[in-house]
């Protein structure tokens, strides 16, 4: 594990209590200078980088980031430097010592002294590397599928659709998002608005016998679903 910085840092922000705060923080903080030297980090962040304090504070963010996403993440920071914005956030993907990469969702923000001139960056960092594998698998699995996908928001309505829907039910996926996922059920299969509520309460649930109709319905709502009127 990597060893922890000092608490003690040579710039702000302000008080001991916020240092300390910040010292505590299990999301990954540092005090970046305009050149891009880290002036200080917490334990959080040496863990995400997989590196010790002295490490970090020996290189830049610009040396730890992957160098695909580096040209978005200097535009963003001369922008701060030119007052054009005063913070701003981005998912990046970060270097780690054997040279794999892990995703973070950076948040900057620029740090000015009691006269108001710039005195250094505040940086922190949440690891999102499972999120975003998640996702791709997600998106892997739903390319590669024979039958199609739907994400339903807690309201009923459908916020995504992988490509083959079309062919089996005749809406492209960009005419189902926004619907509610119930109008191109046919009667019989619809959920009623109460086993809808349980299982959006009892997320448990689903799995087990409790949504054995739910089961049914992802294999007969392709076959009588509402197509859609010819023009």
């Amino acid at each position: 594990r990597p060893s922890a910085p000092s608490a003690e840092s040579p710039v702000g922000p302000g008080s001991d209590a916020m240092r300390e705060a910040l010292r505590a923080s299990a999301i990954g903080t540092a005090l970046v200078a305009a050149t891009g030297e880290y002036l200080w980090v917490n334990e959080a962040l040496c863990h995400f980088f997989g590196r010790p304090a002295a490490d970090v504070m020996s290189t830049t963010w610009q040396s730890l980031t992957h160098p695909d996403d580096l040209g978005v993440d200097l535009q963003l920071v001369a922008e701060l430097l030119g007052g054009d914005r005063d913070s701003y956030r981005l998912r990046k993907r970060y270097l780690l010592p054997d040279g794999a990469s892990v995703w973070g969702d950076l948040t900057v923000s620029r740090v000015a002294n009691a006269e108001g001139d710039f005195e250094c960056f505040l940086s922190q960092v949440v690891d999102v590397t499972a999120t975003v594998l998640q996702s791709e698998d997600y998106r892997l699995l739903s390319e590669r599928a024979a039958d199609f996908l739907t994400r339903t928001g807690s309201d009923g309505r459908i916020s995504w659709v992988s490509g083959p829907v079309e062919p089996i039910l005749g809406w492209t996926p960009e005419e189902l998002v926004g619907i509610a996922a119930r109008d191109i059920l046919h009667p019989d299969d619809a959920f009623t608005a109460e086993e809808i509520e349980h299982l959006v309460g009892h997320p448990e649930e689903i799995g087990t016998g409790a949504d054995r109709k739910s089961t049914r319905l992802n294999s007969s709502h392709v076959k009588r679903s509402r197509m859609p009127s010819s023009a």
